[in-house]
């Protein structure tokens, strides 16, 4: 969507391919269950050696969707005149996956480790609700 006027210019737009890939692992069982072991697996482990264990074994389909979007910004902005702003909103966190837990809590009476995925739930639904935002003015 693009507002232009002689005064001001808006450009609005949606990066989709993270959210799209998401909603994709979310409805994969195998994956779904791989993100609620990574979660326990941080609520019993050190925080920091977990945590750098897991940025290392970032899927490269996420990778590059990543890199895809940061490439995005940066011609974004580049493209930019001077003195304009860059508001970045991320919106949300792995809602999908807040989503499907919840279902299968609700709807599959067979789940193992029930507690566990509760536990997990907590943490990721935490997380979900974190949005970030960043503004910068091009000079």
């Amino acid at each position: 969507m693009q507002l232009k006027n002689d005064n001001v210019s808006f450009v609005w737009t949606q990066f989709s391919r993270l959210i799209s890939y998401l909603s994709t692992r979310a409805q994969d069982h195998d994956k779904v269950k791989t993100c609620v072991a990574e979660v326990i697996a941080l609520q019993t482990c050190d925080r920091k050696t977990a945590q750098k264990r897991i940025k290392h074994q970032t899927c490269p389909e996420l990778k590059e969707i990543l890199s895809e979007l940061d490439m995005k910004i940066r011609n974004l902005y580049s493209a930019l005149p001077a003195n304009a702003m860059l508001i970045i909103c991320t919106g949300h966190g792995d809602t999908p996956l807040v989503q499907r837990l919840r279902k299968m809590l609700t709807y599959e009476e067979k789940i193992e480790s029930r507690e566990s995925i509760v536990k997990a739930l907590e943490d990721l639904q935490a997380q979900a609700e974190v949005a970030l935002c960043f503004c910068c003015v091009k000079h």
